[in-house]
């Protein structure tokens, strides 16, 4: 059986890979830092699968670490990262994982394992700004307003110029509690930013089915959940708050940034039909994150007021305006900006037969 090299492989997205690698019969070699949190995971995973899966704890920034734990592999999912908001924090060290733990896998698996096939996943945050055109396409030019989103391209960049076998997919919005629970980056997005989402099992399905698939072999797609998990930001943010016990309109339109931020939607290119990774929808994950948080949502309901205030000091944008408007009036108040569904297909459709 082939054996799956996984760095990174502890984080949401890594475990939704773990579980399908696992249910396919795959041995796994996992590599990730050797902290209690990943250490917790792991022995979860080799309680029930014993020797189908191993650890090989290391640094991506230390090539040794990465040569030692490479050796014979059939394949390479490069999951390991540091993603923002903790990038933008801590810009060095992100860099030296984000681009230098990259090199090294390369460099592993050329000396270690060059048959291998390295699969990685990018950022659609590459593109930058889609406020005036949300349809992303493969061919649009890169525009990257963030540290990550640079360490993405020089990544991209690393991998198509080595000798091996490789297969990158851009990932779009990957929905996350983090993004309600670091609240200071939240108003960094305007309301009126379009998101496709892409959910963590959905991505990790993407990637899995990209192993011992020629037709994915050097090229490169963009990952979204299709139409279906199409919306803003405001309205995302409104039923999350909704399913948290805050209301819809649980902080004022005003504490939202309107500088232009990465988004948009996804031109479908073949990626579906090639990975067939798509299924969940938004409506079935709203009701899915309702029945988890139930309880939350009890708790946060009797302290609604307080929560609510303490959530709206953390934007800085506030403080400019002395009227504030809910997130639906500010919505409502920017229907030049709404497009119709109809309207949209049509725009996706005449692209993609372009």
């Amino acid at each position: 059986m082939k054996r799956i090299f996984v760095s990174g492989a502890f984080g949401n997205i890594g475990l939704s890979i773990l579980d399908e690698l696992l249910a396919r019969g795959y041995n796994i070699s996992v590599f990730d830092l050797p902290n209690r949190k990943n250490v917790r995971k792991f022995r979860k995973f080799k309680k029930k699968w014993a020797d189908r899966i191993t650890a090989r704890w290391g640094d991506l920034r230390k090539y040794e670490d990465v040569e030692k734990s490479i050796e014979n592999v059939d394949a390479v999912i490069h999951l390991g990262a540091i993603i923002p908001p903790q990038s933008s924090k801590n810009p060095k060290m992100a860099y030296e994982v984000n681009v230098g733990g990259t090199s090294n896998i390369i460099k592993a698996m050329e000396t270690k394992s060059p048959d291998a096939h390295l699969i990685y996943p990018s950022s659609f945050t590459i593109y930058g700004i889609r406020q005036e055109s949300p349809i992303i396409s493969l061919e649009d030019q890169f525009n990257p307003m963030s540290g990550y989103a640079k360490h993405k391209i020089e990544a991209e960049q690393l991998i198509q110029s080595s000798r091996l076998k490789w297969t990158i997919l851009r990932l779009t919005w990957i929905p996350s509690l983090h993004d309600l629970k670091s609240f200071r980056a939240m108003f960094d997005i305007p309301l009126d930013t379009k998101i496709e989402l892409c959910f963590t099992k959905e991505a990790g399905l993407a990637l899995v089915n990209a192993l011992d698939n020629y037709d994915v072999l050097y090229k490169k797609f963009n990952i979204g959940c299709g139409e279906s998990c199409r919306t803003s930001y405001g309205e995302y943010l409104m039923k999350m708050f909704e399913i948290f016990g805050l209301g819809k309109d649980a902080v004022p339109a005003e504490a939202f940034s309107h500088k232009g931020t990465f988004g948009g939607w996804i031109k479908p290119q073949g990626a579906q039909g090639i990975l067939k990774f798509q299924g969940e929808n938004l409506e079935s994950y709203y009701q899915e994150m309702k029945k988890t948080y139930r309880l939350y949502r009890l708790l946060i309901r009797i302290v609604q007021p307080l929560a609510k205030f303490i959530i709206s000091k953390f934007s800085p944008y506030i403080k400019n305006y002395k009227t504030y408007h809910t997130i639906s009036e500010y919505l409502h108040s920017i229907n030049e900006y709404q497009f119709d569904s109809n309207i949209v297909e049509s725009v996706i459709q005449n692209s993609v037969s372009s």
